[in-house]
């Protein structure tokens, strides 16, 4: 039923002329990665009439197989550049359809990073090893294909990102040892002191 929904908004979107943004926004499932959009301060560059471009959409339940630390950290303003950057390998200038692609095809993206599509003997067609949802969706400046997964661009290191953007905690065992340390040394103070008064 929730794809069913999805198709009829996007069918919706279509037929309205939207573009991109507002493609994504009246589709309804492409919360997360609008929200990325805009904290990476790209809204504006993705609206009528700047364009044609295409854009190899992640959406929701894509965004949801991310580890949740990730996508908490990329939103944080220290780390625009690098969601600037994920953002941008999933857009490039020009539109390209499936009926364009074939096994091997590559095209270069915003961010500078080339992606890569593979087609099976059954005709699926992957994209950096991730699947499509939809293809072909067409907006007023340029064309979407909806992706199952999210592109990493080849110079992120996702676990080296992660690790630098976590806070790094103190061990709790050491520190509950010596509280509790402190808190008995007290306490035995305490009863010497009743004793001398």
């Amino acid at each position: 039923f929730a794809f069913t929904l999805f198709l009829a908004n996007l069918a919706l979107a279509v037929s309205q002329e939207l573009d991109l943004i507002e493609l994504g926004e009246a589709a309804g499932v492409f919360t997360i990665l609008l929200f990325g959009i805009e904290a990476a301060g790209l809204t504006d560059a993705l609206r009528a009439p700047n364009g044609p471009y295409t854009l190899l959409a992640p959406n929701d339940d894509a965004f949801a197989t991310l580890p949740e630390a990730l996508l908490d950290c990329l939103i944080k303003p220290e780390n625009k550049d690098v969601l600037t950057d994920i953002l941008t390998y999933h857009v490039t200038e020009g539109v390209f359809t499936s009926a364009n692609v074939s096994d091997g095809f590559t095209q270069t993206m915003l961010n500078g990073d080339e992606i890569a599509f593979t087609v099976g003997s059954e005709g699926d067609v992957l994209v950096n090893g991730i699947g499509f949802v939809e293809y072909d969706v067409e907006a007023s400046n340029g064309v979407a294909h909806v992706l199952e997964g999210v592109l990493v661009p080849p110079g992120t290191d996702v676990a080296a990102f992660l690790e630098s953007c976590l806070p790094v905690e103190a061990p709790s065992g050491k520190k509950a040892k010596k509280d509790k340390k402190g808190k008995a040394q007290k306490q035995k103070s305490g009863k010497r002191g009743g004793r001398r008064g």
